[in-house]
């Protein structure tokens, strides 16, 4: 019976840098698991390869210490307490549990360092451990869930609430396959947890309360000898966390790798010897099934690698006419099923012509690239510059000049001025003439006075050569 769902969300997505986009199925025969909800990703790229009722809300269990332990990596890594710090455990630590509940022996006064406590909680999967690091973090139990529930919510785990650090609770705390899912994608980017989740053993040195204790991982796919027998070790896997109560079943958050392929998987309400009566462990069990089908259907497929110059582009008012490379800035990869046609898979260069002007710096942002199968857009990661690239001046300048003189404002700007210059000159030109035409009047009223100054001269010279004449003839008579 195919009682579970077919299909497969090729969600191409890179965290920071993917848009993720739903797109069709791909028909391939579901993996034989069994269990109440399911989860099987690519890490990598946030591929959801199969699932089986991810949404549904159900509990968690022990699973409830994957956000215990990413809360108390995240309070080392920001400087809030160091690992060998000596920690005394609160009298409140065994708060909400059972005698026989799984547990490290911790005492109320006992001190040991932060490191043995998460050890304690990732390890040994000890419930009063969890209790000794919210009080040490938050100084209360209420204190430290809120908090838990408010990372939830920051890392899209919308269906989940907490009620208590250890997943004993079986009322009014819940998940989904979906949320731990996301819950430990943000859980594996830390170090210290993943050193703390693929410890096999650790030992605790003598305390104030106790002799040296060893620990033993819970994990039947990382040990041979462990508490669920060593039927189930599996050598791809590391990580992450089992979980078990009767409201739960068996439980189990995992990775494995096998070549460039990394998958996580989350399974949920698996049957076992306690709540089933079934032989064996069904949440092991179906975390091989689960690893088998998606190592042996699916195959990473690389589009292009980080560093990679996958084009080269023209540069406008590029010296030399330089063009300029053109690099992914992460590895453009996804899992696909192994019988796809991989003539489908095309990637598109889209560039921002705005910015391919000189000059040009490394890592600036350029274009996209997008990754496409038959017509349908999967994936699209930013494009940078591989290099410097240097403007010509001289054809930079005139393209600003041109530009400058373009825009309307400048225009308007330049047609006032050529107004007020026409008008300098009309005005300066009619001043001239003006004063051309003053002066010559000047030079006319002056040059009849001085006729007029010679006519009276000569005038009066010949008024005085007549007298002188008559003077002359009256003495001849």
């Amino acid at each position: 019976m195919r009682d579970q769902k077919k299909t497969i969300l090729f969600l191409i997505i890179l965290a920071a840098l993917f848009s993720a986009i739903q797109v069709p199925a791909y028909a391939l025969d579901a993996p034989r698991v069994k269990a109440e909800a399911i989860v099987l990703a690519d890490m990598d790229s946030g591929v959801i390869l199969y699932e089986k009722n991810m949404n549904q809300m159900r509990s968690p269990a022990s699973l409830t210490k994957i956000m215990t332990g990413l809360l108390a990596v995240e309070a080392i890594e920001r400087g809030d307490i160091a690992l060998d710090d000596i920690i005394t455990a609160p009298s409140n630590c065994w708060d909400g549990m059972d005698l026989d509940s799984s547990n490290a022996e911790i005492l109320p006064g006992e001190k040991m360092t932060f490191k043995d406590y998460l050890y304690c909680a990732m390890v040994k999967s000890a419930n009063e451990a969890c209790n000794v690091i919210a009080v040490t973090l938050d100084g209360s139990i209420q204190g430290f869930v809120n908090r838990m529930n408010l990372r939830a919510n920051e890392l899209g785990a919308n269906h989940t609430y907490f009620s208590d650090t250890n997943g004993l609770s079986n009322e009014n705390h819940y998940t989904t396959a979906y949320d731990l899912f996301l819950i430990t994608l943000e859980a594996m980017k830390h170090e210290l947890f993943v050193d703390a989740v693929n410890t096999i053993d650790y030992e605790i040195e003598e305390t104030n309360m106790h002799a040296k204790r060893y620990l033993n991982s819970s994990n039947a796919l990382l040990c041979q000898d462990g508490l669920y027998g060593d039927g189930y070790l599996y050598l791809p896997a590391s990580g992450v966390k089992t979980g078990y109560t009767n409201a739960a079943g068996y439980c189990l958050v995992s990775t494995a790798e096998k070549k460039d392929m990394r998958l996580l998987a989350v399974v949920l309400g698996c049957g076992g010897v306690m709540n089933t009566g079934e032989e064996g462990y069904g949440n092991f069990s179906s975390t091989i099934s689960l690893y088998d089908w998606g190592f042996s259907n699916f195959e990473k497929i690389n589009v292009t690698s980080m560093g990679k110059i996958v084009n080269r582009a023209p540069v406008k008012f590029a010296k030399d006419n330089a063009t300029v490379g053109l690099r992914a800035v992460a590895d453009i990869g996804f899992l696909a099923p192994k019988d796809l046609d991989k003539s489908r898979i095309s990637a598109e260069i889209s560039l921002d012509e705005s910015k391919l002007v000189a000059p040009i710096r490394i890592g600036d942002i350029l274009g996209t690239v997008t990754v496409k199968i038959d017509r349908n857009h999967y994936a699209s990661a930013k494009l940078y510059s591989a290099e410097n690239i240097e403007a010509d001046k001289k054809e930079l300048i005139k393209a600003e000049l041109s530009e400058l003189f373009s825009r309307t404002e400048v225009k308007i700007i330049s047609a006032a001025i050529f107004a007020l210059l026409v008008l300098i000159i009309w005005i300066t030109l009619k001043y001239k003439t003006e004063k051309k035409r003053h002066m010559s009047e000047i030079a006319d009223a002056e040059e009849r006075r001085r006729r007029e100054r010679e006519l009276r001269e000569n005038m009066e010279r010949n008024k005085i050569a007549r007298e002188q004449i008559d003077q002359y003839r009256q003495k001849e008579n």
